[in-house]
């Protein structure tokens, strides 16, 4: 799953049970089917998920418009 940390609307349920983004929301549903499977699971499956954020680049762009020739 790809999500950006959108924010939730302050007059959503999702905003008044704590979530504030998206991501929140996402994570919590992957938790709970984790969960569930975990119940129902016979064998010894590692079951979970890794969540990583997108940092600044550290590249420069170009500034194309200021070439000097």
């Amino acid at each position: 799953m790809v999500q950006f940390p959108e924010l939730t609307n302050k007059v959503s349920e999702a905003y008044k049970a704590g979530y504030k983004t998206i991501t929140e929301i996402g994570k919590e549903r992957i938790r709970r089917i984790i969960n569930k499977l975990e119940e129902e699971k016979k064998d010894n499956e590692d079951l979970g998920f890794k969540v990583f954020k997108l940092s600044e680049s550290n590249f420069r762009t170009p500034d194309l418009w200021r070439i000097n020739i």
